[in-house]
């Protein structure tokens, strides 16, 4: 007993598709390049460093902490300078 699987492949369209959809078909999708990183360099152990580029600040623009006891001290101080200059004032 013989039991072998016989298969007939037959082409049996012999018409193309339209040019449009020949093209699109044969369309194949453009490789995706990397892109390039900059300012960054990998050494031997391979740690990643960076280069960043700022723009210079000015110190007198720069926002420094602000604090409130050290504001009412300087308030009340120059409040009671004001009122001895008054005082020295009135006397002359």
């Amino acid at each position: 007993v013989n039991v072998i699987t016989c298969l007939d492949l037959i082409i049996r369209r012999s018409k193309l598709a339209s040019d449009d959809f020949y093209k699109k078909t044969l369309k194949q999708p453009i490789a995706i390049k990397e892109k390039k990183v900059k300012n960054v360099i990998t050494n031997e152990l391979g740690t990643k460093m960076g280069r960043i580029h700022m723009e210079k600040q000015d110190f007198n623009q720069l926002q420094t902490r602000k604090m409130k006891g050290l504001k009412r001290n300087l308030i009340i101080d120059n409040e009671q300078t004001l009122g001895k200059r008054k005082k020295i004032d009135s006397i002359n």
